[in-house]
């Protein structure tokens, strides 16, 4: 059973989905980070194949319900982790307001509306403790993609492609973020939004390492 929002057309991201095709290949490793109920996880799995591996990471409960149900139907190839990514290991707050779509880990001075406590892992000491190293890595985690890309420095300097969603509600972080991105040695293209009509206040970028065609 699928989630009405994963068979609507207007929420597939066809300029992510798109680049899936372009970058993943057979027997790669894909993290999707915010994978949400795991739409760009299933678009993966099918490219990677059998001998590739999918890890999803989503932390909201009603997200989790509904990717949950997805994975009954067969993809042996999609592990699902129910914590956030973030900049260090430690325990976080995370709103739940606007619901499904749009929680997220609540920063410095930030007041929470609708609060619970999550487990934030970070992506260096995932793969210190022996996950695969990501080819592609997805993140759209409303506004927190700059803490989890800081907690993939390491993990960065072996260039992995980045597709990134950008959030204008939260200039400092996309600053903050693309700057991470660039004194790794990556190459930021921004995509072309995806409609006049879109407003969702936000926009991708893909970032790939500096020296590639």
């Amino acid at each position: 059973m699928l989630h009405w929002n994963a068979t609507d057309p207007n929420n597939h991201e066809p300029e992510v989905t798109a680049l899936l095709h372009r970058y993943l290949e057979t027997g790669a490793v894909f993290y999707d980070i915010g994978a949400n109920i795991g739409l760009h996880s299933l678009i993966a799995s099918k490219i990677v194949g059998p001998t590739g591996r999918v890890l999803a990471f989503e932390p909201g409960e009603i997200n989790l319900r509904y990717f949950r149900r997805t994975l009954e139907n067969g993809a042996p190839n999609i592990s699902l982790h129910e914590f956030a990514i973030g900049a260090a290991d430690e325990t976080r707050v995370f709103d739940l307001r606007g619901g499904a779509m749009s929680g997220k880990l609540v920063g410095s001075g930030e007041k929470a509306v609708d609060p619970v406590s999550m487990q934030v892992r970070c992506i260096d000491s995932l793969v210190a403790e022996g996950y695969p190293r990501p080819d592609v890595i997805k993140i759209d985690i409303e506004g927190g993609e700059a803490d989890a890309l800081q907690g993939a420095a390491k993990t960065l300097q072996t260039h992995p492609v980045v597709i990134c969603e950008m959030h204008d509600f939260a200039p400092e972080e996309v600053r903050r973020a693309m700057r991470a991105l660039t004194e790794a040695g990556y190459r930021l293209t921004r995509l072309p939004d995806r409609s006049p009509s879109d407003h969702t206040h936000s926009h991708h970028i893909v970032a790939v390492r500096s020296d590639s065609v």
